[in-house]
């Protein structure tokens, strides 16, 4: 089913991101979906967790089209490494879209597709297996509504929409739930860097640091809970 108000564009890098023409948002940067996914999560986020956690539990704060739980999926491909993956999105992507996504095409595996379309295909509310290593949760819910247990995760994707569009998920009682439920040197990262981002996760227990941000940001932020 398509939605008006989404609309599959191409982003800079060749790789194809949603226009969210109601909230003139887009789920990632124009400057390269592909590109920025992979510098904030993949690059400062999972390779920055300890080799010695295995399998690395992760939270994801909106599945939106999939990408970083297929770039965190290709970053494990043929390695010993384990991953369990929460993810939580109340307005999961319609066929219609994630269907004729090109992120296959960058994956640089053989049968990447059926992959990609696995995970969006996988059941909700339950845990599935995406390959012999990769356990996808998909959950149905907003995170305000999500019971995360303490100290359940190493690794948290914060990739909700911006500030500006979704106050609410970026308040200090939201980044108090992320600490809580970080183990001890557990990561945050997130593309966004605004003072009061930072001051609110300071504000939780994190230590914060400002990190180069992907092509046409000037920073993003890791946030470490000691």
């Amino acid at each position: 089913m398509i939605h008006p108000e989404k609309k599959l564009i191409e982003t800079a890098d060749g790789s194809h991101t949603i226009q969210r023409t109601d909230m003139d948002e887009t789920y990632h940067s124009i400057n390269g979906a592909w590109a920025e996914s992979m510098h904030v999560f993949i690059t400062n986020g999972f390779r920055r967790v300890p080799a010695c956690a295995n399998p690395v539990n992760i939270l994801e704060v909106g599945f939106g089209t999939g990408l970083n739980a297929f770039q965190t999926y290709l970053e494990i491909h043929g390695t010993a490494r384990k991953v369990h993956y929460v993810a939580l999105e109340p307005d999961p992507l319609p066929k219609a879209y994630w269907a004729i996504m090109n992120y296959p095409d960058y994956a640089g595996i053989p049968d990447a597709y059926p992959v990609f379309a696995g995970m969006h295909q996988a059941a909700w509310d339950l845990p599935v297996f995406v390959g012999e290593t990769f356990v996808l949760h998909k959950m149905s819910l907003r995170l305000e509504d999500a019971g995360l247990a303490e100290g359940a995760f190493h690794l948290i994707y914060f990739d909700a929409f911006a500030p500006s569009k979704q106050p609410e998920l970026w308040q200090p009682d939201v980044m108090k739930r992320m600490f809580y439920a970080l183990k001890k040197e557990g990561v945050l990262v997130t593309y966004a860097a605004q003072g009061e981002l930072r001051r609110n996760l300071e504000g939780a227990g994190f230590l914060v640091e400002r990190l180069q941000g992907a092509q046409g940001k000037r920073e993003m932020l890791r946030a470490i809970k000691p």
